[in-house]
């Protein structure tokens, strides 16, 4: 898989070019939620789109969930996260798991030996 990214001028767009199935996915940050707490789930109904999380203190070592509710996920669904903004201390990992109809989950760990995470996390996600 290639990842192409553009910039037009009022949005950013993220284009995942799946060359071996010959299918082009879109992923754009204008269907974007806002964690309202920590620990806190988000609904955000879109076959793409950017999450912000809540103002993120996740220790080094440690990870932090947060459910994503979303009407067009099934227990078939495949959901691919990515990282796609922070610019705190600490090292965040992310990953997807328990997609189920209706939501799925966003798993964030901090990678990072001694340094805690200390900022909002803008996390990616496409729903296939």
């Amino acid at each position: 898989i290639d990842i192409v990214m553009s910039s037009p001028v009022s949005d950013k767009v993220y284009t995942l070019i799946d060359v071996l199935n010959n299918a082009n996915f879109m992923l754009s940050s204008r269907n974007t939620v806002t964690q309202a707490s920590g620990g806190a789930a988000v609904t955000i109904n879109g076959s793409s789109g950017v999450i912000t999380t809540f103002s993120l203190t996740t220790a080094a070592g440690a990870t932090e969930s947060m459910t994503v509710n979303n009407s067009l996920v099934t227990t078939s669904s495949i959901v691919i996260v990515q990282i796609c903004d922070y610019p705190g201390s600490g090292i965040p990992y992310v990953y997807s798991t328990s997609v189920g109809t209706g939501s799925f989950i966003v798993v964030i760990r901090n990678i990072a030996i001694l340094t805690a995470l200390d900022t909002a996390l803008k996390v990616a996600f496409i729903v296939c």
